[in-house]
């Protein structure tokens, strides 16, 4: 695909505009919102137990300690200073199979992330980190979802607001044809296509079996070429409870996104297994509205709809005794926080 097809592509396809393009409209609800509570930084108050109410700069690694130790997939916390030998023993790291997941402790975007399948791999990885990052046990199960959840602190039950399904970019042999070849045929495989080729290298010539499916990225981001699925019609009064009770027993957690892997619906049952991944403070997105054909104003409702909840959310918790962080505050945590990221 050439650089003018990929243009018209991102034009007519509005789920992949840049950010700043898709919340410029949000951006004048936020201003008045921020004018009424008398604070830019209204949001730091919507989850107090997470730093900046998980705006950016906050902990991987400290969020999931927040959650219960049976739903979240096994981890550490690998330090790039010391070799990872010296790592290996009482923290956990011999009990890591691969493949692992790994990624920044503090990152964004899915920046920085990598299945591991190779102890080459792994070594290779940590020598070209420079900051803190996670190794998390790879959690194999079929169904990924982004569940986004919302309690007001004034109420006692709080509501689902967004399902998000993935489907990973992949393509299926033929036969006849290369992974290169068939993913030319792909417009969203060859918007990722430079990434995707530096990561599989010759594998990329390599002819699939016929009906052989082959996963061209592992890493469910939608900047990474993975399509989102609004599945809020398919939800269930399980998914709900399940979710309300778990975000109610976690201290301090109002606003904000779980990305979990489960067995299937029944899960939310109790009848499969349940593993959260990550959870996204007042940061995160109701991603259903990425879904293609998803209408760019349907989206704004949504969006607009969000930081609604978002301010209500904080303003309870202020009104509770919990304060906003001033600009000197804010500034200071951007600060340590660009200097966290992961080196380029």
């Amino acid at each position: 695909m050439g650089a003018f097809r990929k243009f018209w592509y991102r034009l007519r396809h509005w789920e992949h505009w840049p950010a700043y393009l898709v919340y410029f409209p949000v951006f004048f609800l936020y201003l008045f919102y921020a004018i009424k509570a008398r604070s830019f930084f209204f949001f730091t108050a919507s989850n107090p137990s997470i730093p900046t109410g998980g705006a950016y700069g906050e902990s991987k690694s400290a969020i999931l300690k927040l959650l219960p130790a049976g739903l979240v997939p096994p981890f550490i916390l690998v330090q790039p200073s010391q070799s990872l030998d010296e790592q290996r023993q009482g923290t956990g790291f011999e009990n890591l199979r691969l493949p692992i997941i790994a990624k920044p402790d503090i990152g964004e975007r899915g920046n920085g992330v990598e299945l591991i399948r190779s102890q080459e791999q792994l070594l290779n990885y940590h020598k070209k980190s420079s900051e803190p990052y996670l190794l998390q046990e790879y959690v194999d199960l079929p169904l990924e979802l982004g569940v986004f959840y919302v309690r007001l602190p004034s109420e006692p039950k709080g509501r689902v607001t967004s399902v998000t399904g993935k489907e990973f970019l992949s393509i299926t042999g033929d036969g006849r044809q290369s992974i290169s070849q068939l993913a030319q045929r792909q417009a969203r495989a060859q918007l990722v296509w430079p990434q995707i080729q530096a990561r599989m290298g010759s594998e990329c010539l390599r002819v699939p079996d016929a009906g052989e499916l082959v996963v061209l990225e592992p890493i469910g981001n939608h900047c990474r070429g993975t399509a989102f699925l609004d599945l809020n019609e398919q939800t269930g009064p399980f998914l709900h409870r399940f979710v309300d009770e778990l975000s109610k027993s976690i201290p301090g957690f109002y606003f904000g996104r779980f990305d979990l892997r489960c067995s299937g619906w029944e899960a939310f049952e109790g009848k499969g297994k349940i593993q959260i991944v990550e959870l996204n403070g007042c940061s995160a997105e109701p991603a259903h509205i990425y879904q293609s054909g998803f209408s760019f104003v349907e989206a704004q409702k949504v969006l607009f709809h969000h930081m609604s909840l978002l301010y209500q959310v904080s303003k309870i918790n202020h009104d509770q005794g919990v304060e906003y962080l001033s600009s000197r505050e804010m500034l200071s945590n951007w600060r340590r926080y660009r200097q966290s990221l992961p080196k380029a």
